[in-house]
């Protein structure tokens, strides 16, 4: 189970990150709007990178912390690391 120290600390680090890079980041979202086939529940953040080299960085410092990320490709966008990323413990 994931303390609320860890959630705490894991949604300051992701703050702190997203602003710093100029990162578009979201709370509250739902996969189903995220996804074609329209289903899933809430997700922890949508982080949403301009370019490959905010990306790349956004990444690396997300590791940095321990933050685990999925990237979310879509079907339209010529790389996945201009896709949104999913962030959850």
């Amino acid at each position: 189970m994931v303390s609320v120290e860890d959630t705490a600390r894991r949604d300051a680090a992701i703050e702190e990150v997203a602003a710093r890079l100029g990162v578009r980041a979201e709370r509250g979202r739902r996969f189903a709007e995220l996804t074609s086939l329209r289903v899933g529940g809430a997700v922890d953040w949508v982080l949403s990178p301009g370019t490959e080299e905010q990306a790349a960085t956004l990444v690396h410092e997300l590791e940095q912390r321990g933050v685990a990320w999925r990237p979310l490709v879509r079907a339209v966008t010529s790389s996945p690391m201009m896709a949104p990323i999913i962030t959850r413990l």
